[in-house]
């Protein structure tokens, strides 16, 4: 879900020339997976307990590989892609008017970009307003 998220905000990365300068390492997207932390909770965590908690996935929706880990089943991953959709197309909350958290991730992106490229304070995604 992370990687999937964090290969959605890369263009608006790669876009600033972030990616070729800090952005990939280990074959991984660095630099959108440190961005995407800031909507760790606010997204990722809710929609996983979400469908956890209304059993929308459940323990046979996924599956224990000989080469370690966990993985979701390829027949639940559907059920998961339509549930994260309208994650990230839903309006986020009043605070934040019609904003959902695609264009949130990508207004961040290029603030981190831009701050930087100008060397400029950059200031995290905050979705309790503290």
């Amino acid at each position: 879900f992370k990687q999937k998220t964090a290969y959605e905000i890369m263009p608006s990365l790669v876009g600033s020339e972030m990616c070729k300068e800090t952005g990939i390492d280990y074959g991984r997207p660095s630099l959108a997976l440190d961005l995407l932390e800031e909507f760790r909770h606010p997204l990722i965590d809710r929609l996983v307990l979400l469908l956890a908690n209304r059993r929308i996935l459940n323990p046979e929706d996924f599956e224990q590989r000989s080469e370690g880990g966990v993985f979701l089943r390829k027949r639940s991953q559907k059920t998961f892609f339509v549930h994260y959709e309208k994650a990230m197309t839903q309006p986020i909350g009043r605070q934040f008017g019609n904003t959902c958290f695609r264009d949130a991730i990508r207004q961040q992106a290029h603030k981190l970009a831009n701050a930087i490229q100008n060397r400029t304070q950059y200031v995290p995604f905050n979705f309790y307003g503290r």
